[in-house]
């Protein structure tokens, strides 16, 4: 079964990481970068006889593409030549602003000069579905879970489309009964279904608590530039929000930066499994999507029952318990200063939403 994990930047390890396996499939997670390291990586992978090997890579920093498109232009053209395909994503930013130009496929350009005959550049996450998509066609006895969104009418990809909407109706509740300014905000990526399902659930949630209070979303376009993040959530503060909420990939931690500048009475709310190590005296909660659970429920169906829900696709909510609102983990004061009737009334919400008593929008 192959697995395709929607945020390649959230998996960085060290060196040569085993991610999981499953029905001949290994995920191996490497830091490598410089074209030495990632022929390194490529040969340890060959010597271990996988029977293919398919590389997803993200550049780290736009300050390297002189250094690999020209200087070592030959060694990274040639670092990739062991792998039978090789997909490039946008580049991982690492703090740095981006450099007008510069993407993903900048440094793709050496591979595809030296010759790779199974190199492409998927620029955008929504873009990773039509590479799938042929991929799953290429290898039909292969199984896909997708976990990102909706993909129907292929027999061997079952995908999961979460109700991140649900979750952040809750946050919305939260940050608005939290508020002393009666502003709040959140910073999200780019304009792509999941993360309208988000603004327009955070939104809802915060008008259902006060109909009067002010919400501004704002979008960086981008899920790496922390810089861009840090920026936009000053900005909120800087207009009077006290509580600021993300779900924007790295740009999360630009968000957490910016709450501990603004002070005193500045929090915000974070994303992915909690995140709360970054930054425990400020993020009170987090939106969250228990992936792994997601994982772990659907190969325990297959590995017990045979059953593999191929062509369809699964809606996860707070029901089925795939997105959640968890509180700090991290931080007993933090944790200590929200009120009980507030925590009750976050607890009330969610069962309304369970019980489909409230519909949350995912749409204007």
């Amino acid at each position: 079964m192959g697995t395709i994990i929607p945020a390649p930047d959230a998996l960085i390890g060290r060196r040569f990481d085993v991610a999981g396996e499953a029905a001949g499939v290994t995920v191996v997670d490497d830091y490598a970068h410089h074209p030495t390291e990632i022929a390194a990586t490529i040969a340890a992978a060959r010597a271990l006889d996988f029977k293919r090997i398919h590389v997803l890579f993200q550049p780290h920093r736009y300050s390297r593409a002189a250094l690999f498109t020209d200087v070592m232009h030959d060694e990274f053209g040639a670092a990739f030549d062991g792998a039978d395909t090789v997909t490039f994503m946008d580049v991982f930013s690492a703090g740095e602003a981006p450099v007008p130009g510069i993407t993903g496929k900048t440094f793709l350009g050496p591979i595809v000069e030296h010759g790779h005959p199974n190199a492409r550049y998927v620029p955008r996450r929504i873009d990773v579905v039509p590479a799938m998509v042929e991929v799953a066609e290429e290898y039909p006895d292969v199984k896909f879970l997708y976990l990102a969104a909706a993909e129907e009418g292929v027999d061997n990809i079952m995908s999961v489309e979460y109700k991140e909407n649900e979750a952040a109706f809750l946050a919305g509740a939260l940050a608005a009964s939290l508020s002393k300014s009666g502003k709040i905000g959140t910073v999200l990526a780019v304009q792509e279904p999941l993360q309208l399902r988000y603004q327009y659930g955070y939104m809802a949630g915060a008008y259902m608590i006060d109909p009067a209070c002010e919400v501004t979303a704002v979008f960086t376009n981008s899920y790496s530039d922390t810089n861009i993040g840090k920026e936009m959530a000053t900005a909120l503060y800087q207009q009077g929000a006290d509580y600021v909420s993300c779900y924007a990939g790295a740009c999360n931690l630009g968000v957490f930066a910016a709450a501990d500048e603004a002070g005193d009475g500045s929090y915000c709310l974070g994303a992915a499994t909690g995140q709360f190590d970054k930054n425990p005296n400020k993020i009170v909660a987090s939106v969250v999507k228990p992936i792994n659970d997601a994982i772990v429920s659907v190969l325990k169906a297959y590995v017990e029952n045979g059953t593999f829900q191929g062509g369809t696709v699964s809606v996860w909510g707070l029901k089925e318990e795939g997105v959640g609102l968890r509180y700090t983990t991290m931080n007993d004061d933090l944790l200590a200063s929200i009120p009980q009737e507030v925590l009750d009334k976050v607890e009330e919400l969610k069962g309304q939403v369970s019980d489909g008593t409230i519909q949350v929008p995912g749409t204007a």
